[in-house]
């Protein structure tokens, strides 16, 4: 190992080094990259690439471990900094605890009101977030290279002795048992490392410890105190070698002999400029006197040519609402900085997490509603946000619809289509609608088989299916959802060219001549098309603290009701309180279900609402229950209103019966019938002016979307009037245009009707909910669109030809 290396010199230079060639230059230079003696395997496992290479799947869920890392060594810190050590008795139990007792200064802990970022002024946000930083650098602003990307914090630190049990370690239980702390898992961010530099995914780790932690000088090593550094490559397989290794610099007592076996780097300095600044170059401007700065140099995260500071759109190039995304409801808010040479919207811009950012931007919300769902015992809070018209897509992508979290990160997400699904219905909504659902109680075994290790979607099984299932229970059959579905359903079909009916008299008289085509059509899909009212009835004035809870259909607290064993059953209570009523986050409402033992049997039951003043609970009755007995329940809810002083206790029996035989009594479609009409369904014609509400391009040509009405696949027909190539093969006057016009929306909703019912008979319901394949809405625009070229030309010599043949 060479010894007249300046240790400060070369970590200085690998900071601002901008490029892989720049770093393979500089430990070239210092006789580094080709000595393996000098170089470590990550976590001293040959076989590490089977464990990096299995983690995150986008590059900015990986960005966003690195996030969550350092605000859980700033939590870290500030406890273990209070002489608090993690396994005494006054070690905070949550998150929001450490955050109230040891960011906030409070002398008591309401979880109520206390520990939570978004009830903090920009002020608080500003000081705290300039302490987690996420640079952009790049030695050629804007141009085909992939920025860097530098994150810094001034968290617990490590000494160098400690990077190998820390940042170099893999699968080792560093923060499984702090329970106020995000990440938990111990991959130590290593899923970035796939996305870092093309040729040997290139990253530098620089850390020094809080001197405050450390014991007195005598009684440590004299490196404790000092800078550890190290740079991470990825080693191609060679010879014998199958598969590549991830290893690290680690030349300090490296023995030839004993190979991977040396220590990180390090030098004496009282402080580092590891925190940027903010504008072009100013990467590393202030200095700290500990903490950590991993740069990833190069880093593919897809977004490289824009402002990493934007704070609107929710595009492929918005890092910031994208990152938010992920760090959804962050312990501590982050900060990020452009240092390209950008006209940038400003020095930096605050990242507090998609949920805290939409809880204080209300005037962006149509409406806000709450939900708890059951999955295997474990109750789930569950918010709903409605975006006003147009404002989703600038709050979040599309794949981000519904989120689930744990400990305020995401760990899967599903794609807005979801809310297309014929069991949720809201098509119209589905672009505005954000869901998240809590799933920080799930543990254990549980949460292994629901989550993937790439943290950004379900692992199929049961206990997904079983959460999905619930989800869409409960968007289903939410009064506020379905009340907005409806009105945005009929705000589009009022902006449509015309508010009459589309529908010309030789669609119509096809439909009556050929009874049997208007059968196959219309029974294939099992379609209906509705005309919808919506009740605009004054709501009732409702209440922050209510002062009756009751059941609805007795008017009392008391029911006795008939359940069949086996399947679900559904109690609505009714109420003055708010729609806010549980899921708020000052003073919320409590809620809890008791069997007749007095046992807490919650975690079976799923609540919605109060929604319109009605509160849902929902349950599955047990198997193995026996006719003719008898369940009770006591349903008990209590807040902290002043006037309190007992809660509302409401209770209900259950009269087992046995199921009812679907052999016997019909099928479930037989005992809610499906309504068949075989009228020609109504197409609204979409101009230009409307594209962007439907979707539409020049190219498009038929969209489809279902009116979430029950017991009735039924959808609307848009017809792109302005299509490219409509347009191209109308030369003519008004006249023509109209013609053709009303030629291409009757062909397109044949075409269309056929697509519905041959996507029915060939895909089933699991199929479509999966997510792998199309919609069928989707699959309606695809196909259509590679039809409308040919359409009229086809339409049009037909009629010629047949009007020669006549002549």
């Amino acid at each position: 190992m060479p010894v007249s290396n300046d240790n400060r010199q070369l970590c200085e230079e690998l900071m601002h080094a901008d490029t892989e060639e720049r770093v393979v230059e500089l430990l070239s230079t210092a006789e580094y990259w080709d000595d393996d003696s000098v170089w470590r395997q990550l976590g001293d496992n040959e076989n590490n690439f089977s464990i990096i290479g299995n983690q995150q799947a986008d590059a900015i869920g990986a960005l966003a471990e690195k996030v969550v890392n350092s605000i859980d060594a700033r939590l870290i810190n500030a406890v273990l900094a209070a002489g608090v050590s993690n396994d005494s008795p006054e070690s905070p139990s949550s998150i929001r605890e450490a955050v109230s007792k040891f960011i906030e200064n409070n002398a008591g802990y309401d979880p109520d009101r206390h520990g939570m970022i978004r009830n903090w002024s920009r002020s608080e946000i500003s000081k705290h977030a300039n302490l987690v930083t996420v640079a952009a650098t790049s030695s050629k602003p804007g141009g085909s290279s992939n920025p860097c990307i530098s994150i810094a914090d001034q968290g617990e630190g490590q000494s160098p002795g400690a990077f190998p049990d820390t940042f170099m370690s893999l699968q080792r239980s560093n923060k499984l048992r702090i329970p106020y702390v995000q990440g938990k898992f111990n991959m130590g961010g290593t899923g970035a490392l796939q996305f870092c530099s093309r040729n040997f995914n290139l990253q530098l780790v620089l850390s020094r410890r809080n001197p405050a932690l450390l014991p007195r000088r005598n009684q440590t090593n004299d490196r404790d105190h000092d800078w550890g550094f190290t740079v991470v490559r990825r080693k191609a397989p060679t010879g014998d070698i199958r598969s590549s290794v991830y290893e690290y610099l680690a030349p300090f007592d490296a023995d030839k002999a004993i190979l991977f076996r040396g220590d990180v780097l390090s030098f004496q300095a009282d402080t580092m400029p590891i925190f940027p600044s903010g504008g072009s170059g100013m990467a590393y401007i202030k200095s700290s006197t500990f903490g950590s700065l991993v740069k990833l140099y190069e880093y593919e995260w897809g977004g490289d040519k824009s402002d990493i500071t934007r704070s609107t759109g929710g595009g492929r190039q918005g890092l910031l609402k994208r990152l938010e995304t992920k760090v959804a409801d962050p312990a501590l808010p982050f900060r990020l900085y452009e240092c390209r040479d950008y006209r940038s919207q400003g020095p930096y811009h605050n990242g507090i997490g998609i949920v805290n950012s939409v809880e204080n931007r209300s005037e962006d919300l149509e409406l806000t509603d709450g939900a708890d769902i059951s999955v295997s015992g474990y109750r789930l809070p569950t918010k709903i946000y409605l975006f006003k018209p147009g404002e989703g897509s600038e709050q979040r992508r599309a794949d981000s619809g519904v989120l689930f979290l744990v400990n305020g990160q995401t760990h899967g997400a599903m794609h807005s289509r979801f809310f297309e699904r014929r069991n949720v219905g809201k098509s119209y909504i589905k672009n505005d609608l954000l869901v998240t659902v809590d799933c920080s109680e799930i543990d254990g075994r549980d949460r292994e088989d629901l989550f993937m290790n790439s943290r950004d979607r379900l692992r199929r099984g049961d206990t997904a299916n079983q959460l999905e299932r619930e989800l869409e229970q409960t968007l289903n059959l939410s009064p506020s959802l379905r009340k907005a579905n409806r009105e945005r359903r009929i705000s589009a079909l009022r902006d449509s060219m015309t508010s009459s009916e589309t529908v010309s008299k030789v669609l119509r008289d096809l439909f009556s001549n050929n009874r049997e085509l208007a059968r196959y059509l219309m029974e294939g899909g099992n379609i209906g098309f509705t005309r919808e009212a919506i009740d605009d009835a004054t709501p009732p004035d409702f209440s922050r603290y209510p002062t009756f809870i009751q059941f609805k259909q007795t008017r009392s607290n008391r029911l006795r009701r008939d359940g069949e064993i086996g399947r679900r059953v559904t109690v609505s209570l009714e109420s003055d309180a708010d729609s806010s009523y549980f899921d708020r986050v000052d003073s919320p409402g409590r809620w809890r279900i008791e069997n007749g033992a007095g046992e807490d049997v919650s975690g079976s039951w799923r609540r919605t609402g109060p929604d319109e003043g009605q509160i849902n609970f929902t349950s599955q009755l047990p198997s193995s229950a026996m006719p003719g007995g008898w369940l009770k329940f006591t349903i008990i809810v209590d807040d902290d209103a002043p006037q309190r002083t007992e809660p509302f206790n409401n209770y209900l029996t259950i009269d087992l019966k046995s199921p009812i035989d679907d052999k016997i009594s019909g099928s479930e479609s037989q005992r809610n019938p499906i309504r068949h009409r075989y009228d020609p369904p109504n197409w609204h014609p979409v101009e230009r002016i409307g594209w962007q509400l439907h979707g539409f391009q020049e190219e498009s040509a038929l969209k489809i979307a279902q009116t979430g009405e029950e017991n009735v696949q039924a959808y609307d027909f848009f017809v792109n009037v302005d299509n490219r190539h409509l347009l191209l093969h109308t030369q003519g006057s008004t006249e023509e245009l109209e013609a053709n016009r009303l030629i291409f929306g009757n062909a397109l909703t044949l075409v269309g009707l056929a697509l519905i019912r041959e996507y029915s008979e060939r895909v089933t319901p699991e199929e479509a909910d999966s997510g792998d394949i199309m919609t069928m809405d989707e699959y309606v625009l695809h196909v259509t669109s590679g039809v409308a070229p040919v359409l009229l030309p086809m339409l049009k010599s037909f009629v010629q030809d047949q009007s020669t043949e006549t002549s």
